[in-house]
């Protein structure tokens, strides 16, 4: 075959991996070292004429073939693999078992993803690990350097949270999971326990904030009318409507503080309005302080109509 210009030198495909054959006169066929991905993946040359892909040749799997007549006898033919077969399943085929720097990803070569250790991804940035992807159970993505996180919300499935496990611990400590955080509004209403007061629709609504099993509440409340329900005014007074169950352990009782009171009939100016919260419910027990008797309850005989007040207080939930 003739051609135009002069010879290639012996080597000038020796950076890539290259078949070489020897035209018999007959043959149209030959087989390759390994399977180029498409014929654009081999740069064939015949007598150092370039062939155009699938013009004057055709590629499947291993097998090269000359599209047309059969290379003369004595012609030299050269298949230059410019890379390697890509199977559609590529990433079961792709190995980087045990290099240090599997994929790189910048000019410098210092920004790569690697597998050089088992059971583990590292993805490096200027040469050093910042993310590592491994087996370990609970532990599964390792951060060597903080999370700036620029847009969106960090959501965390429920029953899990933030684990600080490895800070130190004071005595008696139960619990280092921070598991939950939420905010919102409850409506407050007096009762007697069964028939609640009539309310002022203004003035009922409180606030809470829960981190962990911890909840804080605050509000401030009146009250129109204290029996126009049918209330039982000798009964004790509560607040209920919280909006968690207080936790089932005495060690808990929440006391409640009153910040501000009016329009409640006292038995002496010495008596304080307080309360608690009651373990395994959602109601404020009102109380009076001051009185020769120590703390009691506050009943309906105490709220007189118009009655109003403002309270806060922190307690452990279920």
């Amino acid at each position: 075959m003739s051609y135009i210009g002069q010879g290639l030198p012996a080597d000038v495909f020796s950076g890539f991996t290259t078949d070489a054959f020897t035209g018999d006169g007959s043959a149209t066929t030959f087989t390759l070292s390994k399977a180029p991905f498409s014929e654009d993946g081999l740069i064939v040359v015949i007598n150092n004429v370039i062939q155009r892909p699938t013009t004057n040749f055709t590629v499947s799997g291993t097998t090269l073939t000359i599209v047309g007549t059969a290379v003369a006898s004595g012609d030299v033919i050269y298949a230059i693999h410019t890379s390697g077969a890509v199977p559609s399943t590529l990433a079961s085929k792709v190995d980087v078992n045990g290099l240090s720097d599997g994929v790189i990803l910048d000019a410098d070569a210092d920004t790569t993803i690697s597998a050089d250790t088992d059971d583990q991804i590292d993805f490096k940035t200027g040469g050093s690990d910042r993310v590592s992807i491994v087996s370990t159970a609970g532990a599964n993505v390792q951060v060597a350097d903080g999370i700036d996180l620029l847009d969106g919300n960090l959501k965390v499935a429920s029953g899990h949270g933030i684990d600080f496990s490895a800070t130190s611990d004071a005595t008696g400590q139960t619990s280092e999971l921070l598991d939950d955080y939420e905010e919102g509004t409850w409506t407050g209403t007096f009762s007697d326990g069964s028939t609640a007061y009539t309310m002022n629709n203004s003035y009922k609504v409180g606030r809470y904030v829960k981190v962990g099993d911890n909840v804080w509440i605050w509000g401030y409340f009146k009250v129109t009318d204290v029996d126009g329900g049918g209330a039982n005014e000798n009964t004790s007074t509560k607040i209920t409507g919280l909006p968690f169950t207080m936790e089932n352990n005495a060690e808990n009782y929440a006391p409640v503080h009153v910040g501000y009171a009016n329009s409640f009939a006292l038995p002496n100016a010495l008596s304080v309005l307080s309360g608690y919260i009651e373990i395994s419910n959602t109601y404020i027990y009102l109380t009076r302080n001051g009185s020769t008797d120590g703390t009691e309850s506050v009943t309906g005989v105490h709220v007189s109509d118009g009655g109003e007040l403002m309270l806060a207080g922190m307690y452990k939930v279920a």
